[in-house]
């Protein structure tokens, strides 16, 4: 009865302080990302303006960075794709996914549409966080060997248990939403061979998917009984080697959810290791010995691999995925920002990424990566801010800060980043959300 004891839990959940620290750092994050994303990318904009002439406006719902209201499953929609537009969002690494990305933006838009007060969305959230890293964690590698973004496909159901509890539902309901839920997972990983921007949508419909299960099973539609675990379910037709262990291992005692950490560059986490060890090495951006980068067996067909649109990346989302582009944008601009996508055709750039050698090793596991130039050779076993736990709150009040400079005025930063460290004493959060439409340069 593992999807039953899931439903549970979300029902009836309770953390302790670590655990509620990370999943208010990680939503504070995902609005962010979302802001900058929607505020800046002209492509995004483009997209959502088509979509919007087709689907029209209306219900009371903010997509974050422009003006307007929208029915809260668009609302859903367009915030996740924001959220991980950028390839800027946390990462659960017990989960193997992007728990902010589907889950915040499904919960903010049912809240606002629901008038929901802080308590209740800070307990949504910490469900969601907790439902998606299991069934992420539950669903291992191998769902990437299948072709499954487990982003999206965990992040549905994270989703709509978080859903579930702002809209009251019992531990039955719960594990109808997830039933439903689970017949939405989807998000193909076929975008790494042409860079295509299907990725970036897959957590909006995720968030878009697990409103509409939420509500439905609300209403009194009935999901599949079994939908993670069953027969038939989601973790059988979606993995390989699934461990169904994960869904109720230590259950409401080892919380998943606290293995969130924020990105500090917005590309895929396998490079995020070279990236570090790279600034540590701080090769001749204007020199020509090899960077040879070793990378785990996991990592290397998802960002090393030879192929020409790693080696010159065409889109965003190529140079997001290839760990050449990603080592010489830290040897260029001792660095990668947004700014780092500016120009993909930079000739510094291609010169560096020339000069990188990748293969596999399987002394390296997940997301660990070596490299070594010049005689020297720096290892990162996991991404520098994994060692360590640090003040994951600090943090995400800078990156927030940072990301929302000249999308939000001062005040208005410094009361989203209040609000949500003082999220459960709010009585509604519709103003709250209503802030992300932004107030400066539009």
């Amino acid at each position: 009865m593992t999807t039953a004891d899931l439903a549970g839990l979300a029902a009836q959940s309770s953390a302790p302080d670590e655990v509620r620290d990370v999943v208010l750092a990680g939503t504070l994050d995902t609005l962010g990302v979302m802001l900058f994303a929607a505020a800046t990318d002209p492509q995004l904009a483009e997209l959502r303006a088509a979509h919007t002439r087709v689907t029209g406006l209306g219900g009371e719902c903010t997509v974050a960075g422009v003006a307007g209201s929208w029915p809260a499953d668009t609302a859903a929609l367009w915030n996740g794709a924001a959220a991980h537009w950028l390839d800027f969002d946390d990462t659960n690494y017990r989960g193997l996914l992007h728990p902010g990305a589907p889950i915040v933006p499904a919960v903010l838009a049912l809240a606002e549409h629901l008038d929901s007060p802080g308590a209740t969305v800070e307990r949504a959230l910490i469900a969601g966080y907790e439902v998606g890293a299991r069934v992420g964690a539950a669903l291992g590698e191998s769902t990437y060997d299948r072709g499954f973004h487990i982003t999206s496909v965990a992040g549905v159901i994270g989703g709509a248990a978080a859903c579930s509890v702002l809209l009251g539902l019992d531990a039955e309901q719960t594990d109808s939403a997830i039933g439903l839920a689970a017949s939405q997972a989807a998000g193909s990983m076929q975008y790494l061979e042409s860079g295509a921007l299907n990725k970036r949508l897959h957590p909006g419909i995720a968030a878009r998917g697990a409103v509409g299960s939420a509500v439905l099973a609300g209403a009194g539609m009935p999901g599949a009984k079994r939908a993670l675990e069953g027969r038939w379910g989601l973790l059988h037709a979606y993995a390989e080697s699934p461990d169904p262990s994960h869904l109720t291992a230590g259950l409401g005692t080892d919380w998943y959810a606290a293995a969130t950490r924020l990105k500090p560059y917005p590309s895929c986490r396998f490079t995020h290791a070279a990236i570090d060890a790279v600034l540590d090495l701080k090769p001749d951006p204007h020199g020509d010995e090899p960077i040879e980068v070793q990378l785990s067996e996991r990592g290397l067909p998802i960002v090393g691999e030879a192929t020409e649109l790693k080696l010159r990346p065409s889109s965003v989302v190529d140079a997001q995925f290839s760990v050449y582009y990603q080592v010489a944008a830290a040897t260029v601009f001792g660095d990668v920002g947004p700014q780092a996508y500016a120009r993909l055709d930079d000739p510094r750039l291609l010169a560096v990424a020339s000069r990188v050698r990748v293969r596999a090793s399987g002394d390296l596991q997940g997301l660990a990566a070596v490299v070594s130039t010049g005689g020297r050779t720096v290892r990162f076993d996991v991404p520098a801010d994994e060692a360590e736990e640090g003040d994951i709150r600090g943090v995400a009040d800078q990156k927030f800060r940072r990301l929302a400079a000249g999308i939000l005025d001062d005040a208005s930063s410094d009361a989203l980043v209040a609000g949500i460290a003082g999220l459960s004493s709010l009585p509604s959060v519709r103003p709250l959300v209503g802030m992300l439409k932004g107030n400066r340069g539009s």
